[in-house]
């Protein structure tokens, strides 16, 4: 049993300022993606907008950088996030992020992202 909430909703705007998330016909949707919760411990990282490589990710949700690296190129296959350069990295290792055009800050100061059609929001 999950021990945490996850709030996903549908924008009440169907005009929502948000682009939507366009995946390719063979990736996996966005919400098959993040229904897995190491997918879920991967954005709710990414959230406030910092890269992270995938070293630092499998030591923040507890998983190896093997596992983490899988479930990151499923992310990144269904559009949830993108690999950024780093300045002073030599490019060997990847940085990943949720793009700005879907990171916003709830009403509480929480971190959300919307996807356009579905807003996460992060305790």
């Amino acid at each position: 049993m999950l021990s945490e909430v996850h709030n996903i909703s549908l924008p009440s705007d169907s005009n929502s300022l948000a682009p939507a998330i366009r995946p390719s016909s063979s990736a996996p949707s966005l919400i098959e993606v993040i229904g897995d919760p190491a997918r879920w411990d991967i954005l709710r990282e990414l959230a406030p907008g910092t890269p992270l490589s995938v070293q630092e990710l499998a030591e923040r949700i507890g998983k190896t950088p093997n596992q983490t690296s899988k479930h990151l190129t499923l992310l990144r296959g269904a559009g949830a996030v993108i690999i950024v350069e780093q300045p002073g990295h030599d490019g060997r290792k990847q940085f990943h992020t949720i793009a700005e055009s879907f990171r916003r800050t709830g009403p509480a100061g929480q971190p959300e992202i919307d996807y356009g059609p579905c807003l996460l929001r992060f305790p």
